[in-house]
């Protein structure tokens, strides 16, 4: 079985694997001859705001068919909002007969799905299912108008045997002014898809990761706010991996993610010399600890290797303290790293911080951000900083890439922020 950490981090490796756009989407709602998609020229314009993208249009002409996209990272896992044309409207203007019925958004979503699960596992053995991991596609959610389409999300229900997804769409017939001959989908994204695929196959999978061990650790926290607790990975021994350890990496997942789904990444992690750390969120949310006031619990556990060892239960850990410890955030995860961010340098244990698929961050009221933090943004397929989306709160710090390589270009008062590609 593929490593999880593969289809975690995968979509920063290669845009080419596993791409899919809201051009492909067309063609699958479509569902006219083949002949006739090859003869039609779709393409796609991106978005980088939800205002722009819910003002624009799909267009069609005998030429050509334009779609329009954007990727939201609101939910538990990415999204990939498509404006595409009905059936009705394209087939009356080439003045061509459909196979059938036009596709719901429902099956672009499971060719997705069915694409990350295939990327997964590969194509040497047998893999499960869609349904042997417990993902199950309900039909599409339908709107009547765009009001009421625009601020919906893909429906996520998380039940007893595993996730229930559900697009939403909007159809309008080609006779409405202006709005007519639409049809509008919102479903999981090719990077959300490997999410989900990822998760699914670590809890389907009774032994995931045969060659590692996990520990679980403690340290308590003051007052009311009870413990705090993180996984450690080992191979052969506690004390042999503490020992030959290299350096620290404490991995924050992101909203609604066991810590168990980011098995993969902790062993790869693991295997490149790193003590790794996985934390364990209340409810998987970081976002709770944060507004309870217990304090971030990665951050709370790079301070205590550095400063406090011996509070940690379960495990001597005070020979790491010398290391450098490095948080690994992803969305959510990564998003309530942002305070850590604007806390200068010299009063921080945290030697980087590397945020992948975080579109916000946290900013704290009255302090400055960024004040020499070595900072990593790994760029993906849809991680919402790609495509020229950086922050503006960053852009006001000098720093911009160039599209297509994701150069990094720092203002010199800033030199110690670091753009990089895995």
């Amino acid at each position: 079985m593929k490593h999880l950490w593969l289809a975690t981090l995968s979509l920063v490796c290669a845009s080419s694997a596993h791409a899919f756009t809201c051009a492909d989407a067309q063609k699958i709602v479509l569902n006219l001859p083949q002949a006739t998609l090859d003869s039609l020229s779709i393409s796609t314009v991106d978005y980088e705001d939800t205002a722009s993208f819910v003002q624009s249009k799909p267009l069609v002409s005998s030429a050509e068919l334009i779609t329009r996209s954007y990727v939201s990272t609101e939910g538990p896992y990415e999204q990939l909002w498509c404006k595409l044309k009905s059936q009705e409207a394209v087939s009356s203007t080439l003045k061509v007969t459909a196979l059938g019925s036009p596709h719901a958004c429902a099956l672009v979503q499971e060719q997705v799905l069915e694409a990350a699960l295939q990327e997964h596992y590969g194509t040497e053995t047998a893999h499960p299912s869609l349904k042997d991991l417990g993902i199950s596609l309900l039909e599409d959610k339908d709107f009547k108008t765009g009001s009421q389409w625009a601020p919906s999300q893909l429906i996520v229900k998380k039940t007893a045997s595993g996730v229930e997804l559900q697009a939403t769409r909007l159809t309008s017939p080609t006779w409405v002014p202006v709005f007519g001959g639409m049809n509008y989908c919102k479903t999981i994204s090719p990077q959300g898809a490997r999410q989900l695929i990822a998760e699914a196959s670590a809890q389907h999978e009774e032994t995931p990761f045969n060659s590692y061990q996990t520990q679980r650790v403690e340290w308590q926290l003051g007052g009311i706010f009870g413990k705090q607790s993180a996984l450690f990975y080992f191979k052969d021994s506690i004390e042999s991996t503490i020992s030959k350890a290299k350096g620290i990496y404490i991995i924050s997942p992101g909203g609604e993610i066991p810590a168990t789904a980011m098995s993969g990444l902790a062993e790869a992690l693991s295997d490149k010399g790193f003590a790794t750390f996985i934390v364990q969120y209340p409810k998987d949310l970081a976002i709770l600890d944060t507004v309870s006031g217990r304090g971030n619990a990665a951050l709370n556990l790079a301070e205590r290797l550095k400063h406090h060892p011996e509070s940690i239960q379960s495990v001597d850990f005070s020979s790491l303290q010398p290391l450098a410890i490095h948080l690994f955030g992803h969305s959510l995860g990564g998003a309530t790293l942002g305070s850590e961010v604007i806390k200068p340098l010299e009063q921080s244990s945290v030697a980087q911080i590397v945020l992948y698929g975080t579109a916000q961050f946290v900013k704290m009221p009255g302090q400055t951000p960024l004040s020499h933090r070595p900072l990593a943004l790994l760029f993906g397929e849809h991680d919402g900083l790609s495509h020229g989306s950086i922050p503006g709160f960053l852009k006001n710090y000098g720093l911009s890439y160039q599209a297509d390589d994701f150069s990094p270009h720092a203002s010199p008062d800033e030199a110690a922020i670091v753009y990089q590609q895995l």
